[in-house]
């Protein structure tokens, strides 16, 4: 297939739609209003941000900010023929309105977010359980700006900080820099260049070091400790298989659509306890909420725990600590547990005035898994029932699971 060239005329982009020359024939290219740099943590975002930034600012005026909502300035840029370049990790849903029905370019950088787990905690030494919880509500949100139709991937296993990521980047905003440019472009933001402005930044105060999530640059965002070695795979010497595997199932669509293979949770030994507020939140099927810090509720009508054992069974010992929902009491609501698909318990009978208790079962195991499922119905949210704002519908808060089996 020929590509065609195109090439920038006399007419200047900041004025509005901007003539191109193409094949021979002078069009009009829509000068972008607005661009979106969307990716997870430490995938590159930065990077492809401000490669964004200077492509554009070499041929018209460019603003760039941080936001996962839309400013309340961007009307005034915009109407200023200033083009807004928006940096963004969790957009809301105002922000991914106004991109789809704008049409807006988006530049979106993914990473494995095993890798981006690791990457994270080594520069701004944030707890796991926060940066989890970042990751995942990054990746709900950058799911809905896949597929947008101007859209541009960079993976950064595949492409990121490449010299051929700018030319990818400069097609995408309607561009056809010239070769100086691109190099200008690849060289400023090379690792060993950026990290050098980091060091001065840092030297003159600009960015605090012992404040690393905290600090950046206005414009351009830099953080300390930003630029990694670029490693990829590192979580396999990092990570524990269940930390690994937490990952991979509280980012689940995310790792599928982009094609990182998951890690399973391990196998349970006889006398392991998985804690649903950590790593033991790998063992869900499906039905429960993210993990809190005490453990995680049941909030579908049928919810899931899918429990692997070293080896194949004959009798095993199960016990779930647990906390009840508010629509218990409630006349019309019914819940049981199954365990390997025997029914095990009528809940109402199982907990003490505090709604709490702890289920014990003894029974015969056929096989190398124990799977536990919750059905209810006629559940009903905190919020219908005038507890609170909450509108999930809380079943079981399930605090721990601890196994025990013969072999």
């Amino acid at each position: 297939m020929t590509m065609s060239t195109i090439s920038h005329t006399d007419s200047g982009p900041n004025e509005g739609d901007a003539k191109f020359h193409v094949a021979g024939q002078t069009s009009t290219v829509f000068w972008p209003k607005l661009v979106v740099c969307a990716g997870l943590p430490r995938s590159g975002s930065t990077w492809a941000y401000n490669a964004t930034l200077m492509l554009l600012r070499a041929h018209g005026k460019v603003v760039g900010m941080y936001s996962d909502s839309v400013p309340a300035d961007l009307g005034d840029h915009i109407n200023n023929g200033i083009c807004v370049v928006l940096k963004t990790h969790a957009p809301h849903a105002d922000l991914l309105t106004l991109t789809k029905l704008s049409e807006a370019p988006v530049v979106l950088t993914v990473r494995d977010p095993r890798d981006c787990l690791v990457s994270h905690k080594d520069a701004f030494n944030l707890s796991q359980s926060e940066t989890i919880d970042r990751l995942a509500e990054s990746a709900e949100a950058l799911l809905q700006l896949d597929q947008n139709p101007r859209q541009l991937l960079i993976k950064y296993e595949e492409s990121a900080a490449s010299s051929e990521s700018v030319h990818k980047l400069a097609r995408l905003l309607g561009l056809d820099p010239q070769p100086g440019l691109v190099a200008e472009v690849y060289n400023a933001l090379s690792i060993d260049n950026v990290q050098a402005k980091i060091a001065v930044w840092e030297a003159d105060g600009t960015l605090d070091k012992g404040r690393a999530s905290e600090s950046f640059t206005e414009e351009s965002h830099w953080h300390p400790n930003h630029c990694s070695d670029g490693e990829i795979g590192k979580f396999r010497a990092k990570l524990l298989t269940s930390e690994s595997a937490l990952v991979s199932k509280r980012l689940k669509q995310f790792m599928a659509t982009f094609g990182y293979t998951p890690d399973e949770p391990p196998a349970l030994a006889a006398g392991d306890v998985a804690l649903l507020s950590g790593d033991g939140w790998a063992y869900v099927d499906g039905g429960f909420s993210p993990p809190e810090p005490w453990g995680a509720w049941t909030i579908l009508p049928e919810a899931r725990l899918f429990l692997p054992l070293a080896g194949n069974a004959s009798q095993v010992h199960v016990e779930l600590s647990m906390i009840l929902g508010p629509s218990f009491g409630l006349p019309t609501l019914s819940a049981e547990i199954n365990i390997n698909g025997k029914h095990i318990v009528d809940l109402h009978e199982t907990f003490d005035e505090q709604g709490l208790g702890m289920l014990v079962y003894d029974g015969p195991c056929q096989g190398d898994q124990v799977i536990i499922e919750f059905r209810f119905s006629g559940l009903m949210s905190p919020q219908k029932l005038g507890y609170s704002s909450d509108e999930r519908l809380l079943g079981l808060g399930l605090k721990r699971v601890k196994l025990s089996y013969t072999l």
